[in-house]
């Protein structure tokens, strides 16, 4: 899906819509361990699933100025960047005087909100930056654990063989 710049107008209702709207599924609560098959536990899975389904959908708004950009680097397997934000200090590494990320701590700012990340002139959708970072590499699980380290405050690096 390719970038869409919002008016200042759109962009002040999509704040009013996200600041009016009810709060996120909660997580948690009582479980359920072993399927019944029941009219009632299906009539819950399926609010459980378009609940969260409504929330996946939502589109994503970013103030462009505050958006870092990149370019993915088929030949070294990392992002080149081209416009760094406020992540710089956590994230990316510096080789002969480029600022570059490794696929997860792009796909990490890609899944945040905060970075573009091109490929040929063409902004990646979420989903083709999973398959794209990612790609052989980097095994989701690796990035699984990495993003999630990430969110909880946790400043991962590579570990670099000597």
């Amino acid at each position: 899906m390719a970038s869409r710049h919002l008016s200042g107008e759109e962009l002040l209702q999509h704040i009013k819509f996200i600041k009016h709207r009810p709060e996120l599924p909660q997580r948690g609560g009582f479980k359920e361990y072993q399927p019944d098959g029941s009219w009632l536990q299906n009539k819950r899975l399926e609010y459980f699933y378009d609940e969260r389904r409504s929330v996946l959908l939502e589109e994503r708004v970013q103030k462009i100025s505050s958006l870092a950009i990149g370019e993915w680097d088929e030949k070294h397997g990392k992002v080149l960047v081209k416009k760094s934000g406020k992540f710089w200090k956590n994230l990316g590494h510096v080789e002969d005087g480029k600022q570059l990320l490794f696929p997860e701590e792009a796909l990490f700012l890609i899944d945040e909100g905060v970075m573009e990340v091109y490929r040929g002139g063409v902004p990646l959708s979420v989903e083709e930056a999973y398959s794209v970072l990612l790609g052989s590499k980097v095994p989701l699980e690796h990035y699984q654990a990495f993003a999630h380290l990430c969110r909880l405050g946790y400043i991962v690096q590579r570990f670099e063989k000597t």
